[in-house]
């Protein structure tokens, strides 16, 4: 992997400008140029997930949402997985684990949903994110209660040097954004192994996102660990509104990961929902489940019975004085 020649920042194949200070990188030539080739995926058309063509799955479904796919072929560089993550939640695990979170869930959600419920789809999942290592200078602004009376805001602002290590930024298009938000945290981002673990129906996404695009959600997401960061010491006072951050990176290096992860759908009823296990935490469960509605309206009307009781009570002592 070369360097840029005036940041020194990595670049990487295929790279038309230094990441950091976006440099243009001299075009190569001769025998060591090296024309990419098209890549072709297979794009589900429900939820736009990228899929891996395997002959021996002969897989001409989306193994998120079922519906039929179709081949896409894109001409600009695609970011490609350097490593797997092993699993180390397996199938028996995962059922514990969905069990577990069903039990757990509010008061008001039905009584025997753990014990009703039935497992509809149980599959293995490989997902796509970057593992960013980054260093940036960080510029921000905010209204805090520091130095104020206490119902007025002061503004504050400053710059700080910050680092972001072993921030992962999801790239599925098969889970939702909170779905991988509430993974991310839990992936032993190290364990990284040359292949995936081989296990029955497994699902394997593609990034199907160009290296160009690919850096804008890099530099967002480090944006969005900045903001958290800088509340956590950094602005003055405890109550902040308004906080805005810039950054400007001073170096950048990302790994491309596939992550592992159960997909599940179970049945309650007559509705089916969708729930994700973590591959490697199976503290970590995310998912949909239905509401008791007997619950929801017992819990309404006694505390509309409470608040009568409690003006009838203030009616009565207000007649007795």
């Amino acid at each position: 992997m070369t360097a840029c020649t005036r940041c020194r920042a990595q670049l990487e194949a295929d790279d038309l400008r230094c990441a950091v200070c976006a440099l243009l990188v001299p075009e190569v030539s001769g025998a060591a140029a090296v024309l990419a080739a098209a890549v072709k995926v297979f794009r589900c058309g429900g939820c736009a997930a990228a899929m891996s063509w395997s002959a021996e799955k002969a897989a001409l479904a989306c193994g998120f949402c079922g519906a039929a796919t179709h081949l896409e072929e894109m001409k600009d560089p695609l970011e490609q997985t350097e490593a797997w993550l092993p699993f180390t939640v397996d199938a028996n695990l995962a059922n514990t684990a969905l069990r577990t979170w069903q039990k757990s869930l509010s008061w008001f959600r039905p009584g025997d949903l753990a014990s009703a419920s039935k497992v509809q789809s149980l599959k293995p999942m490989y997902w796509p994110a970057w593992l960013v290592d980054a260093r940036a200078d960080v510029a921000w602004a905010a209204d805090s209660d520091a130095g104020s009376g206490q119902s007025a805001w002061a503004p504050h602002a400053g710059v700080v040097d910050l680092a972001f290590d072993g921030l992962l930024v999801g790239a599925s298009r098969g889970l939702s954004a909170a779905e991988m938000d509430g993974l991310a945290p839990g992936y032993a981002v190290r364990s990284k192994a040359s292949a995936p673990s081989l296990l029955p129906a497994l699902i394997d996404e593609s990034f199907d996102v160009q290296r160009s695009l690919a850096r804008e959600r890099v530099s967002a997401a480090c944006a969005k660990a900045a903001g958290a960061v800088v509340q956590q010491g950094h602005i003055p006072g405890k109550t902040f509104r308004k906080v805005k951050v810039a950054l400007v990176l001073s170096s950048l290096t990302t790994a491309r990961l596939s992550l592992p992860a159960w997909v599940m759908a179970y049945r309650y009823g007559n509705e089916v929902y969708r729930v994700v296990v973590h591959g490697q935490d199976r503290a970590i469960v995310i998912g949909k489940a239905p509401w008791s509605l007997p619950k929801i309206l017992l819990t309404i009307i006694g505390s509309l019975t409470a608040i009568a009781l409690i003006g009838l009570l203030i009616w009565v002592l207000g007649r007795h004085r």
